[in-house]
């Protein structure tokens, strides 16, 4: 948990008092040792910009993230449809692929399994959304999500400010090589977990803004046209560069707007035509920042093949379960109704927080992390 200095504050009316002291962190993690963090396991550089395992920008691929934010249902389903058409492939012949942050609420399981079974990387977002959590307690965070005491391989939510060189995923063994935009950056060490960080998207002289989330920047206004010039010059600044992952975050709303939409798909249609692009999930992108290849060996590359396919899910059921649930906020006393598309049985009660297989029994969920169990 992030410790923050408090100023002592002397009231200078009629008299001064001392503010409150606390004590000092003792365990903030420390700056790059690029001697001791090596590959496979650690990463870190001064500044964020190196490209890892010493290989020239030149003969890197350009990796491109891109990753989707919230639940997957009608609302958007046709829409990601369109981006993963079956007919834009990468180098080696095999299909882009995305990540898919999935919030719970709201989400139709049946397309979700379709979208695994295709590939693409099914990541945890949170199960509610809720606002908040830095006053959580831990078992509210482990309710939601956990990372490093249940294993999770990498976070993807710390900011980084707008940056003339972009910033490479970085492990948290050591403090964090940028200025933290959101005040909240973890301190201390935690040893072997992946940050892939949200650099800022922003065009010089442009009225666009600047966003870790693409549709968070003032585009909407714009034809397609002037979006896809927008999104070309956003990443030519990577490109061109030390070609650090592109990631390109949306939520659902980005796709509501016909001009963003279609200024996205001018932009895949014109990067596809580079020889050296790669369209990848985030954890292939971290798979190959363990053990660096250049662009000349990565047609057959293993862990980017699709023809060697390993914990793919079996594709969903040609006739799913519809579930209409019954559902009751912890913090309301109001009981409405959650509908569920599943290929599996419905279950008792809407799947939530502290009980994950909606038997019914509220709290059913007992995590205890490997540590504790031990």
């Amino acid at each position: 948990m992030e410790l923050h200095h408090m100023l002592h504050i002397k009231l200078k009316i009629f008299f001064s008092a001392p503010g409150p002291v606390t004590e000092p962190p003792t365990d903030l993690a420390v700056r790059c040792d690029s001697a001791e963090c090596q590959l496979p396991y650690c990463f870190c550089s001064k500044d964020g910009t190196l490209v890892p395992g010493g290989i020239n920008p030149e003969q890197t691929p350009q990796m491109i993230l891109l990753t989707f934010d919230g639940a997957v249902n009608l609302n958007n389903y046709d829409h990601y449809r369109k981006v993963f058409n079956h007919k834009r492939l990468n180098p080696n012949g095999c299909e882009i692929l995305g990540t898919f942050f999935i919030s719970h609420e709201y989400s139709n399981y049946h397309m979700i399994q379709e979208l695994a079974s295709e590939g693409h990387e099914i990541a945890t977002e949170t199960i509610s959304l809720q606002n908040g959590l830095e006053d959580k307690g831990y078992e509210e965070w482990v309710g939601e999500m956990v990372l490093e005491e249940f294993g999770y391989i990498y976070d993807s939510s710390i900011g980084v400010p707008a940056l003339p060189i972009p910033v490479w995923p970085y492990t948290l063994d050591y403090k964090i090589p940028h200025e933290c935009k959101s005040g909240t950056c973890p301190t201390k060490s935690f040893p072997g977990v992946w940050e892939v960080p949200l650099n800022t998207h922003y065009v010089e002289g442009f009225e666009g803004g600047h966003c870790p989330y693409l549709d968070q920047c003032v585009l909407h206004n714009h034809d397609a046209e002037d979006v896809f010039q927008w999104l070309q010059e956003d990443f030519l600044r990577y490109y061109d560069q030390n070609r650090a992952p592109y990631m390109m975050p949306f939520h659902t709303n980005w796709f509501s707007i016909k001009e963003l939409e279609q200024g996205l798909q001018k932009f895949l249609n014109w990067v596809g035509t580079l020889p050296d692009i790669w369209f990848v999930t985030t954890t292939q992108a971290l798979t190959w920042m363990t053990d660096p290849k250049p662009v000349k060996e990565l047609n057959n590359y293993e862990p980017w093949d699709c023809r060697k396919k390993t914990n793919i899910p079996p594709l969903p059921c040609k006739n799913s379960n519809k579930c209409a649930l019954s559902f009751k906020r912890p913090e309301l006393n109001i009981t409405d109704t959650r509908y569920l598309e599943t290929c599996v049985e419905c279950p008792n009660k809407y799947p939530w927080l502290g009980d994950a297989s909606g038997s019914g029994i509220p709290g059913k969920d007992n995590y205890v992390p490997d540590n504790v169990r031990k």
